[in-house]
């Protein structure tokens, strides 16, 4: 298995974490949603909303207590994912559009993967003799092996690869990430942390809501606005310049959070968090599969999903654009939606 492939499985990886004291502290969020398809076959799943951020407000007593054992419980765990490595990822049937901008910012993009790959490859061993042309002649080999790495990969494969090496260097060398202050610590995102100990405890049974190739296509999807996208998301994930927000910035996200699951709607502060969700390919169109999925699986055994809040709850008041999330959507087709408190 080449490096590649061990960085990217590391993504289900775990590192330690703190749970800020000054957490609000979010409502009860795990629902249970029963009823019947229409195929009349009746049964039970959950609906976990969650974040991306691995908030303190999402680690709090309701989650270990009440939300980890019904997980770890399920037959079958669902979460967003690409399910592909970043050498698997096709590249869009369009390219960028040929403008000087667009060539900048996916030749940056390469350089930034292959920097952060880079960043987390183990010096060479020391051998007995070695002098510092010796120890720079290796860092340029593993230079030249990170480019090699990272050199083909698509824009999408690019976005794989800078998430699993964020996770990487969360997991291996929590000193590579830059802190906002003293107090900040990297926590899991809660799906992640699922399947990490799902995987742990030997169950075995975690899967992508998302057929193999649906979040590439759903980014190839995003057309002209493609190229900032990717911009974006590997800015945000890059470990060599990842920048934690602020104590204050900590402390409005996790109140946001507390608002949505109280409101069942997104609201100012988790859409200004979730730029770039708001588009149909990424969030719509994906809702309509995985409300079909849903349905289809009653009865299969107990399913538990964990998905972004911008699937799961309303969209914010002034957003115009959104379609209906997946609570609400369940709720109109006849299931009977409650929280496990």
């Amino acid at each position: 298995m080449n490096l590649t492939s061990r960085t990217v499985l590391n993504t289900f990886a775990i590192v330690g974490f703190c749970v800020a004291a000054n957490a609000a502290e979010a409502p009860p969020r795990l629902w249970e949603v029963t009823g019947k398809n229409e195929q009349g076959v009746t049964g039970k799943f959950y609906i976990l909303p969650v974040t991306h951020n691995g908030l303190a407000a999402e680690h709090d007593d309701y989650f270990y207590r009440t939300v980890v054992p019904i997980a770890m419980q399920a037959d079958l765990f669902l979460h967003e994912s690409s399910g592909m490595l970043p050498a698997d990822a096709p590249a869009c049937p369009i390219p960028f559009a040929d403008t000087t901008e667009n060539r900048e910012i996916l030749g940056k993009a390469h350089a930034d993967v292959a920097r952060a790959l880079l960043n987390i490859i183990p010096p060479a061993a020391a051998m007995p003799g070695d002098t510092e042309n010796d120890r720079l002649q290796a860092r340029e080999a593993s230079r030249i092996f990170a480019h090699s790495l990272t050199r083909d990969l698509s824009e999408y494969g690019l976005i794989i690869a800078m998430g699993s090496y964020l996770t990487k260097t969360q997991e291996s060398h929590p000193e590579r990430l830059p802190k906002a202050d003293a107090g900040y610590a990297s926590r899991p995102e809660i799906a992640r942390y699922i399947a990490y100990r799902r995987q742990k405890d030997g169950k075995k049974a975690n899967a992508s809501i998302d057929e193999k190739y649906d979040l590439v296509n759903a980014y190839c999807g995003l057309g002209k606005d493609r190229p900032r996208y990717l911009q974006r998301w590997l800015a945000l994930l890059d470990p060599t310049k990842f920048a934690p927000p602020s104590k204050n910035e900590l402390v409005r996200m996790d109140e946001g959070f507390v608002d949505a699951v109280r409101d069942k709607q997104l609201n100012g502060v988790l859409v200004d968090a979730l730029a770039g969700y708001g588009d149909a390919p990424i969030v719509c169109d994906r809702n309509d599969k995985w409300l079909a999925k849903m349905k289809q699986n009653l009865g299969g055994g107990i399913r538990f999903y964990a998905l972004g809040m911008a699937h799961v709850f309303q969209p914010a008041p002034n957003d115009k654009k959104r379609c209906d999330g997946l609570l609400l959507r369940l709720e109109k087709t006849g299931f009977t939606i409650s929280v496990v408190k």
